[in-house]
Order: structure tokens, then sequence, then C-alpha cells
């Protein structure tokens, strides 16, 4: 065992990004590991910026591009760490065996975010070249097991900032919603929050809401995201591929931009639903926000959320199964006429002041979201990388997240 702190490199999205989920991810984590650990990042960001350095909260930030192990490699020789995170999509790494023998004496973990299924056979090696393995879900880990039952895996949740993602009170959401241009004081208002990427389905949030809010007056929606042109999955007469700015009207607002997590947590805090029918997420973490925000989830049935998303908090969408050669996987998806059908039930019980549902809901996610931990779940990554040094410690290992 390395004598005094261990060298700990965090691989992930740049936590230079301030609208990144994975970005988050590590800052959360590495601000916390760095009370155990001498840590840096090697953050993915724009290629202008690849190979010079910055700093962050006291902390190095390696500046690379994804998918380019030369550039890891360089990082790893130059900072010298005795573990390695590797925080995002598997196939990100693609040459980790090769890293793996090029440095033996590294610890090379995966934090790995599954959202479809199965997992491509591809992606074995990079999976069994891990000394141990994260799954931010329950759903994830028996994705693995269920081509790899033979690996560690260890189910780590990500966590919820909760001096920034907590609801406000019904005098606190009027007032602020008092204050904004889009008329939203008294109505049911729906919202997303996130990028304008064909996984996010939004034309189907969108194409959804303009139908459900045709026939009433006393509902808004407001979409925060960027407006390029993507991909969509076709629905009917739905195009395959739509601009966004299209579906504005005045019950739908548009807002182009990227927000940071304080922006977007107001807009949370003032919404009623969130209108996400996503086609598979790694974990969710915007829907687990929007829960510790009050704002409850109109989700589709399946993937990461899954683990938190559930009928006491949530309303379901159950979608059909969608395979692409692109993805090499399983994934769910629901129409225009789901998101509809969601959103008038919601909308009912948002009218039906006698019915608590809504109520309900709102306050069952509050409770979750606060089960929901940075601390706890950084606690468990510590424990799991000791046990690499000392496999006695192994089971003490929480690898089930109590929540």
């Amino acid at each position: 065992m390395p004598e005094g702190r261990k060298r700990l490199l965090w691989v992930s999205d740049s936590p230079l990004h301030k609208h990144v989920g994975q970005s988050r991810v590590a800052r959360e984590s590495v601000q916390r590991l760095k009370q155990t650990y001498d840590v840096a990042y090697a953050g993915f960001f724009n290629t202008e910026m690849v190979g010079s350095t910055s700093i962050f909260d006291d902390v190095h930030v390696f500046n690379i591009v994804r998918s380019n192990t030369l550039l890891i490699k360089d990082v790893i020789e130059k900072f010298r760490p005795d573990i390695v995170v590797l925080s995002h999509d598997c196939f990100e790494f693609p040459k980790l065996p090769e890293l793996r023998q090029q440095f033996p004496n590294v610890k090379f973990v995966g934090y790995f975010t599954i959202d479809g299924e199965p997992i491509d056979y591809r992606w074995f090696p990079i999976l069994q070249a891990c000394h141990t393995i994260w799954s931010p879900t329950e759903y994830g880990k028996r994705v693995i097991h269920d081509s790899q039952f033979w690996l560690d895996v260890d189910v780590i949740p990500y966590g919820v900032a909760h001096d920034t993602f907590q609801p406000f009170s019904d005098v606190e959401k009027k007032a602020l919603r008092a204050t904004t241009k889009v008329p939203l004081t008294d109505n049911f208002v729906g919202v997303f929050v996130g990028h304008n990427h064909g996984r996010k389905n939004l034309a189907a949030a969108l194409a959804g809401w303009k139908k459900f809010a045709e026939d009433k007056s006393d509902v808004t929606m407001v979409c925060i995201t960027h407006s390029r042109k993507i991909p969509y999955h076709e629905w009917g007469d739905m195009p395959m591929d739509y601009d966004l700015k299209s579906f504005w009207s005045p019950r739908c607002f548009i807002v182009d931009s990227i927000v940071d997590e304080e922006t977007m947590s107001s807009y949370l805090k003032i919404s009623d639903v969130l209108v996400f029918p996503t086609i598979g997420e790694g974990f969710g973490l915007p829907i687990l926000e929007s829960m510790a925000c009050g704002c409850v989830p109109i989700v589709t049935n399946f993937s990461g959320h899954t683990d938190f998303c559930k009928e006491d908090n949530s309303y379901l969408m159950d979608g059909i199964d969608l395979y692409s050669n692109v993805w090499t996987c399983i994934r769910k998806i629901v129409s225009p006429d789901d998101v509809a059908e969601a959103l008038e039930k919601a909308y009912s019980d948002w009218k039906n002041h006698e019915n608590p549902a809504l109520y309900n809901k709102r306050q069952n996610g509050i409770m979750k979201a606060k089960s929901y931990d940075w601390d706890k779940s950084v606690k468990m990554m510590v424990d799991s990388i000791e046990a690499l040094y000392d496999p006695s410690l192994r089971d003490q290992v929480n690898s089930v997240y109590e929540v």
C-alpha cells in the first residue's frame, strides 16, 4: 500500500462545465474525496483547452477530450495517481484494458451510467478491466450482472445538493411566480430543464404539452434548453427533424439558454410538474433534483431513475421498447399522446382540491430526495476504494444504498 495519502484522479466531464450533470457529480464527489486523498480532475472540455491545466476549488484540472486514451495516459504519467475513477458512460473509455496493462500499480474504478439493456458485448473488456465497478443505480447493477454476473459492482447513488435543491413554501412559490415575465401566478405549470438531446425525447414533451394545453387557459410550460435541431423519433405525422422554436405558444415558452444549478432550481421550485419523457437515464439527477424542489416528475417508467421514481411520487409512462443500431441496446420511448395523457392526470389532480394525489406525490418526492446524500455516497466510495487495498474490508462495504 502506498505510504501517506493516496492520489486519486477523477476522469469525467470537466468541473468547469456549470450545466452538465456529470460535472455536478464530479464537483460534489471530489470536493469530499479531497478530505481523504490528494485529488485531481481529468476533465472533458472544449478542444481549444486540451493539454492545458486549470484550477477549480483548489484542485488541478487537466483539460482533455472524450474517448482519448493518449490524453488520459499523459495525465496519469504527470499526476501519478494510485486510483483512477472513470465517471461517465462505459464506452467513453474504449482503451481501458491497455491502460491497465501500462499502469499495473494503479487501481481503476469504473463509475458507469447504464441507460439501456443489454450491455453491448464490445463493452465487456472495459468492465473486466476495472478493479471494481460503481453503479449509481440498482438498475445499472442488474443490467451489468445480466451478462457479467461475476464482477464486483457497488451501488453508489448520486446525491442531492440540498442547499440548492429544496422546496419553496406556497407563499414563496407564489411570490417568485409573480416576478416572472411568464404568466404563471395561478396556473398549472410544467417545466423541462435539460439538453436538447435525442435521448431526452424533448419533442415528445413539447408535442404532448401542445395537445394537452390546446383547450386550456390556466396552464403554462417553460422549456429551458438550447435551440439546435436534433433528430426526433417519428410518431405519426411528427417530422424526423424539427425546429424547437416552432413549439412556442402563449402556453409554452422556450427559454433558449443553458442555466446553472441555482437558476435551474428556481424554475423547478415554481413548477408543479417536470415533463421528462426520457428514453433512458443512467441515473436521472435532474429528475431527483426536481423531486427535492417539490416538482413532481412525469417520466418514462424505465432505466436508472426508476430506483427512486415510483407511483407514490411520480406520474409514470410505460412506453414501448425501442432498439437502435446506434445505441446497440433497448430503451423505452413514449409518444406525445402518452405525455398528454399523463399531463391530463396531473392536471386533474391539481384542479381537484379535495383529491390530495398531487400533493401527496409532491411530499413523497421531497422525502425520497432527502435520503440521497452526497456525504453518504462519498463515504461509500472511500470504503469501496480502501477494500481494494485490504480485501478483508470487502465485507464491510455497504453496497446497497439504504433509502
